[in-house]
């Protein structure tokens, strides 16, 4: 079961709590409400994926981003209200979710058994891309890292995140030196991988069920590999299953017409 970004309610007196205000601006024709909120619940879009979706008083979220040290909620229509109740979109947050730790796992196999480092990785919304220090790839590689991952997604490694002082952190291996001083917030994937990291992730590897590449091309001298990874991975197989059921049955329509255009 994944885990919310915030376990508390996201209810807050804006009137109440001074690290709390509304500003009611307008923004490309949207209405933005500025909170600098203590609990957040919705997830911003700073950590290289997707920022949540949700409701804040039933009024659709469509986006969150981190300005400054303040949350902007993009909303699709005014909040009125000054007591805010928030709702997180579970179904795209778990996306979300399975995506990044996806990331996370293919990172970390590339780097511990083929000494192939990360440079960088986004979240997409339809597919996930990861930028490799690395001049080619081939067939055999992708074959050796797909078993991997089948291995490590059969394993179902526990998957937590913890937070650490600096110096508690520091003494763990992780897998790059963190870009943040005081609370370090660690995310453990059993023995594969420890990484500070503040994103969302799912409870295990068993969670990912599936991850497919989708796509290969060279950006700026790496190897830029795209992929998706659960339902994505699942709704990609079922599209791909009616394309060639649909092309194999007008092939067959077209050789059977062939045949009685030959035959008369």
């Amino acid at each position: 079961m994944l885990k919310r970004w915030n376990e508390d309610a996201f209810r807050a007196n804006l009137s109440g709590r001074p690290d709390l205000r509304i500003n009611r601006d307008r923004y490309e024709g949207r209405t933005r409400l500025l909170g600098k909120i203590r609990t957040k619940l919705l997830l911003s879009g700073e950590r290289g994926q997707p920022a949540d979706r949700g409701t804040l008083n039933g009024v659709s979220v469509l986006d969150v981003q981190l300005q400054e040290g303040d949350v902007w909620h993009l909303l699709d229509s005014p909040l009125l209200e000054n007591e805010v109740q928030g709702e997180v979109d579970d179904v795209i947050r778990t996306d979300h979710a399975a995506q990044h730790t996806a990331q996370h796992v293919i990172s970390a196999i590339l780097q511990d058994e083929f000494q192939i480092k990360t440079v960088s990785f986004r979240t997409g919304t339809e597919e996930s891309t990861l930028d490799l220090d690395l001049g080619d790839w081939d067939e055999t590689l992708q074959s050796r890292l797909e078993e991997r991952l089948r291995t490590v997604i059969q394993a179902n490694l526990l998957i937590t995140a913890t937070e650490y002082t600096e110096e508690e952190a520091l003494q763990l291996p992780l897998r790059k030196t963190p870009q943040v001083t005081g609370k370090i917030r660690v995310v453990q994937i059993g023995e594969l991988d420890y990484s500070a990291c503040g994103g969302t992730h799912l409870a295990s590897t068993s969670e990912l069920e599936l991850i497919l590449f989708t796509g290969l091309e060279k950006v700026r001298g790496n190897i830029r590999l795209a992929y998706v990874a659960k339902d994505r991975a699942f709704r990609l197989l079922t599209t791909e299953r009616r394309v060639l059921t649909e092309t194999a049955r007008a092939v067959s329509a077209k050789k059977i017409r062939s045949i009685l255009l030959w035959k008369t």
